[in-house]
């Protein structure tokens, strides 16, 4: 058993050590530029070694976006519990912190949103080893599962009227995705930083919707 446990945590540094070097490399020279033989080098280990913990060079970026999830995790269950606290007063409190999350995630782990959003337009999943498929949807599914149980329970406490939790998720999820791209991009030209009071604004413009479906239906 102390040997299986020994084995774990070196298989855990090593891929630690791994994707760092992995990281320095991807960032510097970008995905298409970069290559196994140059991470290995940067690694100090041969690339069979790699090749013994990630499928291919696909693989090992996918596997850069765990840090960023898990943050997510933790993040959501904070979330989660200031919910279970009653903390919010209302819809915008519950929104505004919701982009908070999402902020302080990309603010924590950068590389790992930049890693991300070229998983959005690239398709790698076929290309992804079973196991760090398994270790992205893990995540991925304990997120939305944090999510949508938030989500039921602003609505339980009428802090929220009742609406579709799965598309409200997805919504929230796909607006933050959106305007970081947006003024990211826009970042590297004008130099001028509106990523947070952009961000702060679509979700206060969330709100406002949810509220206005309370409204609706207290007018029928």
């Amino acid at each position: 058993m102390k040997k299986n446990r020994q084995r774990t945590k070196e298989k855990d540094i090593r891929i630690q050590e791994i994707e760092s070097a992995a990281k320095k490399v991807f960032f510097r020279k970008g995905y298409q530029e970069s290559s196994i033989d140059e991470i290995a080098k940067r690694a100090d280990i041969s690339k069979g070694t790699i090749y013994l913990y990630f499928k291919n060079k696909e693989d090992l970026y996918l596997a850069l976006m765990l840090p960023m999830f898990r943050e997510v995790t933790r993040l959501s269950e904070e979330f989660e519990k200031k919910l279970d606290e009653s903390e919010f007063k209302s819809a915008y409190d519950y929104f505004m912190e919701f982009s908070k999350i999402c902020l302080k995630a990309y603010e924590i782990d950068p590389d790992g949103f930049m890693v991300y959003r070229a998983f959005q337009l690239e398709d790698f999943s076929s290309k992804v080893s079973q196991d760090t498929y398994e270790r992205l949807n893990e995540v991925a599914r304990a997120n939305n599962a944090i999510a949508r149980r938030c989500m039921s329970k602003a609505i339980d406490s009428g802090l929220l009227p009742p609406v579709d939790i799965i598309k409200i998720a997805d919504v929230s999820w796909g607006l933050f995705l959106g305007v970081m791209q947006v003024e990211l991009d826009k970042l590297k030209w004008t130099k001028k930083d509106h990523v947070k009071d952009t961000i702060e604004y679509a979700f206060t413009l969330i709100s406002k919707g949810v509220e206005g479906l309370r409204s609706k239906k207290k007018e029928k």
